[in-house]
């Protein structure tokens, strides 16, 4: 894959975070990377990435915005099945600043 980002058995390595989002309606967390999205599962609206509230979107939006304020790579794994969040998003189920 000739993207900036690599990808290994679902696990997304070295990007960079654009925007964070979370929802105080939903629970949910959503973020934008400088790369290109990376969509495996063929989700529809594929322009940024997708936490879900029941995914335990706290700790990930401490991590998201950690990595954002001070510049750090961004690991995360998009999960063969899980496929998409409940708005077409790619569902990420794991954020982690370095690599796994």
């Amino acid at each position: 894959m000739a993207l900036a980002a690599q990808v290994q058995a679902g696990w997304v390595f070295s990007m960079t975070v654009k925007n964070v989002r979370s929802s105080a309606a939903t629970g949910a967390v959503t973020f934008v990377t400088n790369e290109p999205v990376q969509n495996p599962n063929n989700c529809p609206t594929a322009e940024f990435y997708g936490i879900l509230a029941t995914d335990n979107p706290k700790q990930a939006l401490a991590i998201l915005l950690t990595a954002q304020a001070t510049g750090a790579k961004l690991s995360f794994y998009l999960p063969d099945g899980a496929g998409c969040d409940g708005f077409g998003r790619p569902r990420v189920t794991d954020v982690l600043i370095g690599t796994p």
